[in-house]
């Protein structure tokens, strides 16, 4: 484009001089969504294992409460059996 005459030499600067910082801008958004994304990406990571660990705490709790529930029901048979009046 210089040697056409459609440019100066100094507009030929300036261009490239855009261009490099276009594309550190470009450089930079890129490297800016990845580290959201990432960081978007380990907080859904956490929340499954929250998920997973709040699952297995209730599951837990939920046979201890089905045990307790057999030990009152044996305790009620035994006050409910003859003799026991």
């Amino acid at each position: 484009m210089i040697i056409k005459d459609r440019i100066t030499p100094d507009m030929a600067t300036s261009l490239m001089n855009d261009s490099a910082y276009a594309y550190d801008i470009q450089n930079d958004l890129i490297h800016a969504g990845e580290r959201v994304l990432g960081r978007a990406i380990a907080s859904v990571e956490d929340i499954d294992r929250m998920d997973e660990e709040v699952e297995r705490v209730l599951i837990a709790q939920r046979e201890q409460v089905a045990v307790r529930i057999g030990e009152e029901e044996e305790a009620i048979d035994r006050l409910d059996a003859p003799g026991n009046s």
